[in-house]
């Protein structure tokens, strides 16, 4: 028995190589950073940690440096994508890491790090009956599908490709990978795409810092796939349990509620962005785009958005804890895509962090780009 095990434990962390990633060119360094990066796999989760082998996020002149990203993936009661920046410093004389965090020994050693989560936790059907577009507490809820409530379970594939890219008339290798989670269910799809060097990706524009992620939501109104929970049915108290079903309602629109905290810093609304407060140059943001095209083609519908601050206001009872943060500001949103019964919706919002202060974006050299695709059969 233990060496079946043990071959599931290699094979969950395996990751299958590739020449080349469809949609991908790569594009001139400019001032971004160039990172080796390590991605593994386990059991609903995967992490693809970047180390600096040029340049950095908050740059600066210390004779020692290290800066370096991760990206974490949760499905394990969770549905988290966690995004971290971590530099260190050290030096002769006075310096300021991201925390500011000094220790002076002849010298100075600083210790930053940024901490933010992006979660889709829940899929929303309803009937706009309020008068207001989008969905907002008050219209009719038809059902719903938690991407939280998974204990596990989701299928974790890697494909990674190497590349090369020059800065300062030196050549680099990089990879680019490619992460695909898929719930259980098969219904929810999760891809990500993460880059050792600045790339276009499918016209997307991509650094060290930032990844892609299409979100497929796929027989969403299929019964046999989309099976309700035992004892989970639409009433009060709502979202508790993991999935009603589909309704056979004809008016059926789709919202998604995510949630954005980061650690150690406040959060601001702003008309289409969610930006938190700078922490010593780094920041996070999520911004989002008003329509979306829907059912494959170039129509396109009207995406609606609602705001709320998790921190006074938690009715979805949700986890919005980032690890190792004992302060977090979060903001859940609510976007409601104004189509009835769509066959597939795609959506681009971004979402990451940004060199700069609050409210100003100056280099967005890390920025979590997130490319929401929904094919949703009727």
């Amino acid at each position: 028995m233990f060496k079946y095990l043990l071959l599931a434990a290699l094979l969950c962390v395996a990751v299958t190589y590739a020449a080349t990633i469809d949609g991908v060119v790569v594009v001139n360094v400019g001032n971004n950073a160039i990172r080796s990066y390590a991605v593994t796999s386990g059991l609903s989760t995967f992490t693809a940690t970047g180390n600096s082998v040029y340049g950095s996020l908050t740059g600066g002149g210390l004779k020692a440096h290290s800066d370096s990203v991760s990206f974490v993936f949760n499905g394990n009661g969770a549905c988290k994508y966690a995004f971290t920046h971590t530099n260190l410093d050290i030096s002769g004389g006075s310096a300021t890491g991201a925390t500011g965090v000094s220790v002076t020994t002849g010298g100075s050693v600083n210790l930053g790090v940024f901490a933010s989560v992006y979660s889709p936790f829940l899929i929303i059907e309803f009937e706009d009956t309020n008068g207001t577009p989008g969905f907002q507490q008050g219209d009719k809820i038809l059902g719903w599908a938690r991407l939280d409530k998974w204990l596990g379970g989701w299928d974790i594939q890697t494909k990674s490709a190497p590349y090369t890219t020059t800065a300062n008339n030196q050549q680099y290798n990089f990879t680019v990978t490619q992460v695909t989670a898929i719930s259980p269910d098969t219904v929810t799809t999760l891809r990500f795409g993460v880059t050792g060097a600045p790339i276009t990706f499918n016209g997307t524009d991509l650094s060290s810092d930032i990844t892609k992620i299409d979100v497929e939501i796929k027989n969403y109104y299929d019964a046999n796939i989309n099976k309700a929970s035992p004892l989970c049915t639409v009433g009060a108290p709502y979202f508790e349990c993991r999935s009603t079903g589909p309704s056979g309602n004809a008016n059926s629109r789709l919202a998604l509620a995510s949630f954005v905290a980061v650690g150690s810093a406040e959060l601001n609304v702003h008309a289409g962005a969610v930006v938190s407060k700078g922490v010593n140059g780094v920041s996070g943001v999520f911004d989002w785009v008003s329509t979306v095209t829907v059912n494959g083609t170039t129509a396109t519908a009207t995406v609606h958005a609602d705001t709320y601050d998790l921190n006074k206001n938690n009715t979805y009872n949700v986890q919005f804890g980032i690890e190792g943060q004992s302060t977090v500001s979060a903001q859940l949103l609510v976007h409601s895509f104004d189509t009835v019964r769509p066959a597939s919706i795609y959506w681009d919002p971004t979402f990451g962090g940004q060199a700069g202060n609050f409210g100003s974006v100056i280099v967005p050299s890390i920025g979590l780009i997130l490319a929401l695709v929904f094919a949703l059969l009727l």
